[in-house]
């Protein structure tokens, strides 16, 4: 009996949840990105800069990614030792 005949499917068949999920963010943020490319100032301390609205944006997300991956670490580190 051949193995698809017992309902196993070829690995290479199929496409994994986490790949399509990331198309769907690339294909967003091509759109975001496309949709805001005006340039904006930006006035923070003693620092005042223009950039496009677009990068600022992506910056602050990746930033924020950053620190709640880095936060996560701490939390799971802190329960590790409890």
């Amino acid at each position: 009996m051949a193995d698809n005949e017992r309902g196993i499917e070829d690995s290479a068949s199929k496409v994994p949840g986490a790949l399509i999920i990331a198309g769907i963010i690339v294909i967003a943020v091509a759109i975001f990105v496309a949709q805001n490319t005006e340039d904006v100032n930006f006035e923070f301390l003693w620092f005042n800069f223009e950039w496009p609205l677009w990068l600022v944006l992506v910056l602050v997300f990746v930033l924020g990614a950053f620190v709640g991956q880095g936060l996560m670490w701490l939390r799971r580190r802190r329960r590790r030792s409890e």
